[in-house]
């Protein structure tokens, strides 16, 4: 074989291996986009979960407020109640003694 076909050869398969290495960066190029779309997806749902998730523990809470407040304000007036029980029957009784003492 002639130098110069060997030289040719030689040039042949840099060429190919150069096209060899571009086509490996163009694709490792492409895998790095498609994982980094991929990442920013998965990041923006686990986002769209967490605030799911944060309104519904909101929602849960004042729920449990809202039932905690009505108990409370059944307890309240169940005690004002008795209360004003308890008033109107001490109010009788002074009242009977009153009489009695005035009337007889």
């Amino acid at each position: 074989m002639k130098p110069e076909e060997m030289l040719m050869q030689i040039q042949e398969i840099e060429n190919e291996g150069e096209k060899i290495i571009s086509e490996a960066k163009k694709r490792a190029q492409s895998i790095i986009e498609e994982a980094s779309r991929k990442s920013i997806e998965m990041i923006s749902a686990t986002r769209i979960n967490l605030e799911e998730e944060r309104k519904l523990a909101i929602k849960k809470v004042n729920e449990e407020i809202e039932k905690k407040i009505e108990e409370l304000n059944t307890e309240n007036s169940k005690t004002i109640e008795n209360f004003r029980i308890l008033l109107n029957k001490k109010r009788d009784e002074l009242i009977s003694k009153i009489r009695e003492k005035v009337i007889g």
